[in-house]
């Protein structure tokens, strides 16, 4: 099975093949719609902000935003995988947000043990850290 990690890396690639069209002005829409053949802002969907996608290709964005959960929810039943995790995201610098991925990996820990594991890790990170071998 391969870490997360490598699970995140692989999904970040599959994301990055998505026919989508990036723009934070009007000028650069405009030339990001005739390169890719858009005529009118109607055959857009807004992604997020400055990030848009043909209405046509709304599927490819669907199927690899289900395929990625999906695997990240089986991936998370595996303990030796949400612990290392769990430990990635609490090293990256944006873990005290309440809304970055710790919280998502929450949602997908039905296990008592799972939640107090992710309480605790909070506190000794550098100690779990060097156990789950993760670079920081």
């Amino acid at each position: 099975m391969e870490n997360y990690e490598t699970m995140k890396d692989r999904h970040q690639k599959m994301y990055n093949k998505l026919p989508l069209i990036i723009a934070f002005t009007r000028e650069k829409l405009e030339q990001e719609k005739e390169k890719n053949g858009v005529k009118d802002d109607s055959e857009l969907v807004i992604v997020y902000s400055g990030a848009f996608i043909k209405k046509a290709d709304c599927d490819k964005l669907t199927d690899c935003i289900k395929q990625t959960k999906k695997e990240l929810k089986e991936a998370m039943k595996n303990e030796i995988f949400a612990i290392g995790a769990f430990a990635c995201e609490l090293a990256n610098n944006e873990w005290h947000n309440p809304k970055w991925n710790v919280k998502q990996m929450f949602r997908y820990c039905k296990t008592k043990i799972f939640r107090i594991l992710l309480l605790a890790i909070t506190q000794p990170i550098a100690k779990i850290l060097e156990k789950a071998k993760v670079k920081h």
